[in-house]
């Protein structure tokens, strides 16, 4: 059973409600309540509940008992003026989706998030973090634009004290400046990799069949410096713009330091 009570102005929700007990979907955006309604929590069948409040009032906390709706899938909480991710969401044991978008988030707690074993989807766009740990893109989907991003190193790149060159550049380059950014990516490359490490690398982009032979045919005459500017290239042109997070993360990952380029 599904109930769409979004793009009203609804005050509250009455306590009737919570005899709809085969109800799996609720969508209250846009509304004026203003707190969450606590008859809602007993809706222990709930799979995904939508409250968005980009045109309504917004909200900054939930119920303890929310920790009740412990079949949720879905949960979209975004246009609201939370500062932090609710201790009970990540209780949520099935949680595959959270959009927490557009609230007042700096930070989450990432070794909690990372025990939501179904867990899929984060949209954290419109917040004010500053850095993201690298464990994050490990998810189907992670949005993360309209953030105050800085280019620090997060922890996961260093590692007993050294920083290596990729992680270098998230300090001394901002994302704006593409041009610069995939310049110094490429020279790194052409510094630190053998003829040999070139197919290797190929191999590691994981590029279609399509482009490996597109790569193989028209670098065979070419200067390994060349073979370099010509792979980035291809692999740029699948990725997209190097100025977005998370292929940043990726191709620095890929480079790593100089040890594990030579160990490729």
């Amino acid at each position: 059973m599904e109930l769409y009570l979004n793009d009203n102005r609804i005050e509250s929700i009455p306590e009737d409600i919570v005899h709809m007990t085969n109800l799996q979907t609720i969508d209250i955006s846009n509304n004026q309540l203003m707190k969450f309604p606590e008859p809602l929590v007993y809706l222990e069948q709930l799979t995904s509940l939508i409250y968005s409040q980009q045109n309504g009032k917004h909200i900054g906390r939930l119920p303890a008992d929310f920790i009740n709706l412990c079949n949720l899938k879905k949960l979209d909480l975004s246009h609201n003026i939370f500062k932090d991710v609710p201790t009970m969401i990540y209780n949520l044991a099935k949680l595959e989706y959270l959009n927490m978008s557009y609230n007042l988030l700096s930070s989450i707690d990432n070794n909690r998030l990372k025990r939501l074993k179904n867990f899929k989807t984060l949209k954290l766009n419109g917040n004010n973090f500053v850095s993201f740990s690298s464990t994050l893109y490990q998810l189907e989907t992670l949005n993360m634009n309209e953030n105050a991003m800085c280019l620090a190193p997060p922890n996961d790149f260093i590692d007993e004290n050294y920083i290596s060159a990729a992680s270098n550049l998230y300090v001394q380059i901002h994302d704006q400046h593409e041009t610069n950014m995939f310049e110094i990516y490429q020279q790194i490359f052409i510094e630190h990799l053998t003829s040999y490490d070139i197919e290797n690398l190929a191999k590691r982009f994981k590029l279609s069949e399509t482009d490996m032979n597109n790569f193989r045919n028209n670098s065979t005459n070419l200067k390994r410096d060349n073979k370099i500017e010509l792979l980035l290239n291809i692999w740029k042109e699948k990725r997209g713009s190097l100025a977005n997070s998370d292929t940043l993360y990726r191709l620095a990952h890929l480079i790593g330091d100089t040890n594990l380029v030579r160990h490729m």
